[in-house]
């Protein structure tokens, strides 16, 4: 579930083609947000630990809702 603030507040809100297009420039220019990332300073190891932070997330919502499921 998305933060309300986040679809709603006109600084932080985005249409998908905002979005897409956004990615798309990104993926075309630095290869990938990852490649922008690190074009702007981040180093691998911060890349690393941001990834692993959204996977853990990402499972332990998965988690919940299938927990939530049955």
């Amino acid at each position: 579930m998305v933060a309300g603030h986040l679809t709603t507040d006109p600084v932080l809100a985005s249409s998908s083609e905002v979005m897409q297009s956004t990615m798309d420039y990104m993926n075309q220019k630095y290869g990938s947000a990852a490649g922008y990332v690190k074009s702007i300073g981040i180093t691998d190891i911060e890349v690393s630990h941001i990834r692993l932070n959204l996977m853990k997330e990402a499972a332990t919502k998965d988690l919940l809702s299938r927990m939530e499921a049955s």
